[in-house]
């Protein structure tokens, strides 16, 4: 174990990659961290999975630690239990940084138990984002009982309004997830509709 300085994260509940930090993000400052390097496949599963840290890991070192493979970096914050709560990336120059410096440790075997593994989307942080906004908007329409929209919405993604409202929003939520040309659809619809 090293100690890495003055380090900047954004810690988060889901890791996300240095590029994909935004502006309003609360942004940390660690005087003083903890640096492992562990193997490929623990850098994924703690990059990508909720876990628990072996006790006996945990009681020596503090509650946010830096992990590396030699190639990727991450920072994980743990509650009193060992539980990783928070995950962050490190930006381009500390991750240059960190890997020279783990580069010339041994690697450290820990011990850790998936409590949950994450459900990986292979899009953008801003997508998936969008995503859960179009859905959110979609379900207060359809609790505000706004049928006319949703049969406007319904109408120009599929050319015909034959279904009852439930399977419209159904079909509609589908099209959401999938992410595909309806999503932009739906997506410029719900702009339009704000205008008015």
């Amino acid at each position: 174990m090293k100690y890495i300085y003055d380090l900047e994260l954004n810690l988060k509940k889901k890791y996300y990659d240095f590029y994909e930090w935004e502006k309003n993000d609360n942004i940390t400052h660690i005087k003083k961290i903890p640096s492992y390097k562990i193997t490929d496949k623990d850098i994924y599963n703690l990059k990508y999975n909720y876990v628990k840290i072996n006790k006996d890991f945990f009681q020596n070192n503090n509650s946010i630690s830096l992990f590396s493979n030699g190639q990727s970096v991450i920072a994980i914050k743990f509650d009193k239990e060992g539980y990783n709560k928070l995950k962050s990336d490190v930006n381009i120059e500390d991750q240059e940084e960190i890997i020279n410096l783990i580069n010339k440790q041994k690697t450290t075997k820990i011990k850790y138990k998936i409590i949950k593994k994450e459900k990986l989307e292979f899009k953008t942080r801003l997508e998936i984002e969008n995503k859960n906004k179009l859905l959110k908007k979609i379900t207060e329409i359809y609790n505000k009982k706004e049928y006319d929209k949703i049969n406007y919405i319904y109408l120009e993604c599929f050319n015909n309004s034959n279904n009852p409202i439930e399977k419209k929003i159904l079909k509609i939520k589908k099209e959401i997830i999938k992410g595909n040309d309806n999503f932009y659809k739906i997506s410029d619809i719900f702009k339009l509709i704000a205008q008015k």
